[in-house]
């Protein structure tokens, strides 16, 4: 069927759209690859999937130890929201064109109804799309889960930016939306069609099954052409032809810097994948087994996008970091006895709300109770009591501790870690009425990135 083919997508294309418990010692072999040869390395090449769901993100923590570790870092696409934007034109009917000219009056009705019944818009304001990008939304009702904010390689992306890694893609938006666009427009309606129909069900069992072969890396099932319902010259274009510009490009960075390549699970394997490809340039590729325990995720969930995109980034070059503030903030410094302090801070005067790094040198790397006792210290000038839910994790050797304050009046919540000679402390208080405020601090929390 049709709508087999948009659910391969997800695992094709990245377009704009809890975590199962798995034995650890579940190994994959064909998601993880070790690339050596005639360039700086070792470098990486990973099969990932574009979905925004936990279940997909059970790996073991081993995938982010490498992108620490290489210069830079390539997915299918630079998300660059500029490129993106650039690229909307790529989604759009010929001029002239419209929904209700290319499809039966029946099937735009059918859409409208479900358009609106699964987003409370007009399909007016769709109506100069092609019909294959309205069907990724019906598709994605159908297969998706989604409760992460970004889909994984945006996750991935976005943790190889936190380590300061230089970021870039294999393929430009445009190229990708050309290529879903090559359909001619009755398949795509008819597509459409049957995506807005499936919406209305269960999702299938084989959604399931792409699920657990990308778990257990049997991936090369599902590139048969007939299995994935793709007329042939489509399957041409869409898996083999963009393996061979993926395969050039990547063979042409890694020549000139080690790089933790993420890109779909499904352009890695067969005669015609990127890891043979990249063979036939020269370049040894091992597979490594990648256990599906599910600590990747504890980690990566730190470098979540904030819970809006219109989040301001701050960053200062000579203390290494990066915090995403609602706003930009106001920076000044002080002194905490002998020692030099920092503070960057966000208050919204009207609703009450803060926001604040504070940064104090030790000039040597802090002891724990250093990094504990000045993490209580500005807690009490911030006038929190009561602390509760003290928590401890490790990334890269790193301590952090978390202190939070349910109070009457301010809902405060606290995380101390040291870095180098420096003792970072993030604090959030946020009044009860503020909307989604426990999003909002763990935004914040996990907004803090540093480079290598």
């Amino acid at each position: 069927m049709l709508v087999r083919l948009i659910r391969l997508l997800g695992w094709l294309l990245v377009l704009p759209p809890g975590l199962t418990a798995q034995p650890a010692d579940t190994l994959n072999t064909q998601l993880l690859y070790r690339i050596e040869g005639p360039g700086p390395g070792p470098s990486w090449l990973f099969g990932s999937m574009h979905s925004p769901s936990r279940q997909a993100f059970g790996f073991n923590v081993r995938v982010l130890r490498e992108i620490e570790a290489v210069e830079t870092f390539a997915g299918e696409l630079d998300l660059n929201p500029l490129l993106v934007a650039q690229a909307q034109q790529k989604m759009l009917l010929p001029k002239g064109q419209t929904l209700d000219k290319v499809m039966s009056k029946k099937d735009y009705q059918f859409i409208a109804r479900e358009l609106e019944r699964t987003t409370g818009a007009s399909i007016e304001a769709y109506k100069r799309m092609q019909p294959i990008f309205l069907a990724a939304h019906f598709a994605g009702k159908n297969i998706r889960q989604n409760d992460l904010p970004a889909p994984m390689d945006a996750v991935l992306q976005q943790y190889a930016k936190g380590f300061g890694k230089t970021t870039f893609g294999l393929e430009t938006p445009a190229e990708q939306l050309a290529t879903l666009g090559s359909l001619s427009l009755k398949e795509q309606s008819r597509l459409l069609v049957e995506a807005a129909r499936k919406a209305r069900e269960k999702p299938e069992s084989e959604t399931d099954s792409l699920l657990e072969a990308y778990r257990k890396g049997q991936l090369e099932p599902f590139l048969d052409p007939a299995r994935s319902g793709m007329p042939p010259a489509f399957f041409r274009r869409l898996v083999e032809g963009r393996n061979q510009i993926m395969a050039h490009r990547l063979d042409s960075a890694l020549r000139r810097r080690s790089c933790f390549a993420a890109i779909g699970a499904l352009h890695l394997p067969g005669d015609s994948g990127v890891v043979a490809l990249l063979r036939q340039r020269g370049w040894t590729l091992t597979a490594i087994p990648l256990a599906w325990d599910g600590s990747a995720f504890v980690v990566a969930e730190r470098f979540l996008q904030p819970v809006d995109a219109n989040w301001y980034e701050a960053h200062a070059e000579d203390f290494g970091f990066r915090q995403w503030f609602p706003a930009p903030p106001e920076r000044r410094q002080q002194s905490e006895g002998t020692r030099t302090a920092e503070t960057w801070s966000y208050r919204d005067a009207e609703t009450g709300q803060t926001y604040a790094l504070h940064i104090l040198d030790w000039g040597t790397p802090p002891p724990a109770s250093a990094i504990e006792g000045y993490l209580d210290s500005l807690l009490v000038r911030y006038g929190v009591s009561n602390l509760q839910a003290e928590t401890q994790d490790g990334k890269s050797g790193t301590r952090y501790l978390r202190r939070s304050a349910p109070e009457a009046l301010l809902w405060t919540e606290a995380c101390s870690r040291a870095v180098g000679n420096r003792i970072f402390v993030q604090v959030v208080q946020l009044p009860p009425a503020i909307d989604r405020r426990r999003q909002r601090a763990e935004a914040f929390l996990r907004g803090l990135h540093f480079g290598d």
